[in-house]
C-alpha cells in the first residue's frame, strides 16, 4: 500500500507549522480495496467529493473511500506532527504521510493511531447531499 508512491515503513514526510491549514487531495487508486482515511485526533472539513463542491462542508473524523473515489478535505495542523493515514478496510496494512509541525518530528504512525482510525466514525462520498438539479 502506497501513499505518494512510498510504503508505510519509508514514508515521504512533509513539513508544516502548528495552526497551518492544509488541503488534502485524497484519491483511492486501488482496484479492489476501500480505505478509511483520516488524521487521528484531527477533524477534516470535506470540501469536494469526486471533483464537485460538497453542498454541506462537514467536519469528519475520517472518510471511507471506495475504488476510484476522490475527496478534498482541509485540516489544521495541531501543535505536534500528525500522520495522514489510509487504512485498508477488511485487510491488514495501511499507508501514511507524516506531517511534521515545525521542528517537532513526531507524526509517524504507531499501532494505536491505526486502531484509533479504525474505530473513527466515517463519512462516505454518498453522505454528501447532491447538488440541486439545474433548470
Amino acid at each position: 500500500m502506497l501513499a505518494n508512491g512510498r510504503i508505510s515503513s519509508a514514508p515521504a514526510a512533509f513539513a508544516s507549522k502548528a495552526g497551518q491549514r492544509i488541503r488534502l487531495w485524497l484519491i483511492n487508486a486501488a482496484a479492489d480495496t476501500a480505505f478509511r482515511v483520516g488524521v487521528p485526533g484531527v477533524r477534516m472539513r470535506v470540501t469536494h467529493t469526486d471533483g464537485f463542491p460538497a453542498t454541506a462542508q462537514n467536519e469528519v473524523d475520517a472518510v471511507l473511500l471506495g475504488m476510484g473515489e476522490r475527496i478534498d478535505a482541509i485540516i489544521t495542523i495541531p501543535g505536534q506532527g500528525v500522520p495522514v493515514l489510509a487504512v485498508a478496510e477488511g485487510k491488514d496494512g495501511y499507508a501514511q504521510v507524516p506531517v511534521h509541525a515545525g521542528a517537532n518530528r513526531a507524526g509517524t504512525t504507531n499501532d494505536s493511531a491505526v486502531e484509533e482510525l479504525k474505530l473513527a466514525r466515517v463519512a462516505t462520498v454518498a453522505d454528501s447531499p447532491p447538488l440541486p438539479a439545474s433548470r
